[in-house]
């Protein structure tokens, strides 16, 4: 039988289990302590650049270089550990945009959740008749 957790193990509550699981019920902090217990692997940094168009906003330039950063994760099997920084960048001829990344490698939930989210966009893109 479990007890609160502050509760000392005597009087009423002598021979119970201090509860543990945090406010949550027993699937929930099970399942939590199947999500702590897998690691993650290791991050690592990646400076991604976009070479800058002159024929572009720098805005929407700005967005290409975020979904191309992506494309390229996807591609090389990882995922951003946090928010992508960007350098300072000139509007000169033949400048890019330049991101630092913190990065690492998918795990296989991830990697299952990425393809899923890929084949929604791609379905819902051939459903209006657009191409993905």
């Amino acid at each position: 039988m479990l007890r609160p957790r502050q509760a000392p193990a005597a009087g009423v509550w002598a021979g119970t289990v201090a509860h543990r699981a945090k406010g949550l019920c027993q699937a929930c902090y099970t399942r939590l302590l199947a999500e702590e217990a897998v690691e993650e692997p290791p991050a690592w940094r990646l400076t991604f650049c976009y070479r800058l168009s002159p024929d572009l906003s720098v805005v929407q330039q700005e967005a290409e270089a975020i979904a191309a950063l992506v494309e390229h994760l996807h591609a090389i099997g990882a995922v951003l550990v946090r928010r992508p920084e960007q350098q300072p960048h000139t509007h000169k001829p033949g400048s890019a945009l330049v991101f630092n990344c913190l990065v690492r490698d998918c795990t296989d939930v991830e990697r299952r959740a990425i393809r899923a989210l890929r084949d929604d966009v791609d379905g819902a893109a051939a459903a209006v008749g657009v191409a993905a």
